[in-house]
């Protein structure tokens, strides 16, 4: 019994990999949805805090917010023309309405039935903690683009505006290479 549910586990997971490695293909059903993790608000902070080599923009959604939901599209579309210029992660604020394991299970559900090719974890930690150490006013969908070095470029409350996240990135690279 124990060697046919490692079987079956390894199985899965070569198929997982596979299907990752061949993502778009319908064989595997389109991409699949990135794996989702929970962070508290030091991981989270440590995460933005890192060092990149480009932009990030920061993304604080919820399976609950419609407005969330239908701006992930185009926040896709963003990270597919921006690939390798522009992090993105998505922060699910689920956490703040149901328990740590539901909210993972929501976020998970849906980024399985629409998969987005950037990472998204799920915000485990304190509400009014979160808020304070991002300066966020309560309402999402919200952003905040940060440049390579970490400033602060932009926020955007309610929808990401893509084609002003492109605007400042270009100048950014402008102002770079001078």
């Amino acid at each position: 019994m124990h060697d046919q549910v490692a079987q079956g586990f390894l199985s899965r997971r070569l198929s997982g990999v596979l299907c990752a490695a061949l993502a778009g293909f319908s064989a595997c059903g389109g991409q699949s949805a990135p794996e989702t993790t929970r962070l508290d608000l030091p991981q989270l902070q440590a995460r933005v805090a890192a060092p990149r080599s480009h932009p990030l923009l920061l993304v604080f959604w919820a399976t609950w917010c419609e407005p969330c939901v239908a701006e992930m599209p185009d926040v896709a579309a963003l990270h597919g023309r921006q690939a390798g210029a522009l992090d993105i992660l998505g922060v699910s604020l689920d956490a703040f309405l149901h328990p740590a394991e539901k909210s993972l299970s929501l976020v998970t559900e849906l980024l399985t039935r629409t998969p987005m090719p950037y990472e998204n974890v799920v915000f485990v930690g304190k509400q009014d903690e979160l808020f304070a150490a991002f300066d966020l006013p309560g309402g999402i969908p919200y952003a905040v683009l940060y440049d390579g070095k970490g400033r602060e470029l932009r926020r955007f409350a309610g929808k990401v505006e893509p084609a002003v996240v492109e605007e400042l990135l270009a100048g950014a690279a402008a102002s770079e290479a001078r």
